[in-house]
């Protein structure tokens, strides 16, 4: 069984490029989305190189012994991702 001639559409060269046009753009738009809502929900984890980070990693670089150092780093990351305590001030009536 044969199709006929006309069962087939044959599509011009602007539909096709309109088509894939439309799917990247689609697809760019979702991938955008996605990474914007896992940016938002992630934690911010880096440090901003202050002279202060500066010196306290130098200190760390001149320990001997490469455990020391990675310990040393960690210490340093644990100091500054603390929470800063900010005094509360409740509302008096």
């Amino acid at each position: 069984m044969t199709p006929e001639p006309s069962a087939f559409r044959i599509v011009g060269r602007g539909e096709r490029v309109a088509c894939a046009v439309a799917g990247l753009t689609s697809t760019a738009a979702i991938f955008g989305a996605l990474v914007l809502c896992f940016n938002a929900a992630s934690p911010d984890t880096w440090l901003l190189l202050t002279p202060e980070l500066t010196a306290s990693l130098a200190r760390c670089d001149s320990q001997r012994s490469r455990s020391a150092q990675t310990q040393c780093k960690k210490r340093v990351v644990a100091e500054r991702q603390a929470p800063n305590p900010r005094p509360v001030q409740l509302a008096e009536q």
